[in-house]
């Protein structure tokens, strides 16, 4: 995916609104404990957005971009795979566990970066 092109869709709340969505989709018994920590993943993801949107300082965008695009794409997969899994267990059941897995690492890792990154510190990345 591209960043360029995808960021607008972080921005204007494409993302986390189709994310919201599936959230509302029933998932099987044994894919809801994943649902639940998918749903603390997207809390990370618009709680990241709205602090890089609140700065309004678009070289902080522009910065944090493919992070926010990668945790929108991680958690949107992860919803696939659980909608998946709830219909053929025996097909994407491990695919789901093992996703989430990794894409709830990365979330926290670019929550955890945006989170704590203070912007006087975009000179260092220039150079």
């Amino acid at each position: 995916m591209q960043t360029v092109a995808a960021i607008r869709y972080v921005t204007n709340g494409s993302y986390i609104a189709t994310i919201r969505e599936f959230e509302a989709i029933p998932c099987s018994p044994d894919m809801e404990p994943l649902m639940s920590r998918l749903k603390k993943m997207a809390d990370k993801f618009e709680a990241s957005t709205n602090a890089v949107k609140e700065a309004q300082d678009q070289e902080l965008l522009d910065f944090t971009a493919r992070k926010l695009v990668e945790m929108a794409a991680d958690i949107i997969m992860c919803h696939l795979l659980i909608q998946d899994a709830s219909k053929a267990s025996e097909l994407f059941s491990k695919s789901a566990h093992v996703y989430l897995n990794y894409a709830e690492a990365e979330v926290e890792k670019h929550s955890n970066f945006i989170k704590n990154f203070d912007k006087e510190d975009l000179a260092f990345y220039k150079k």
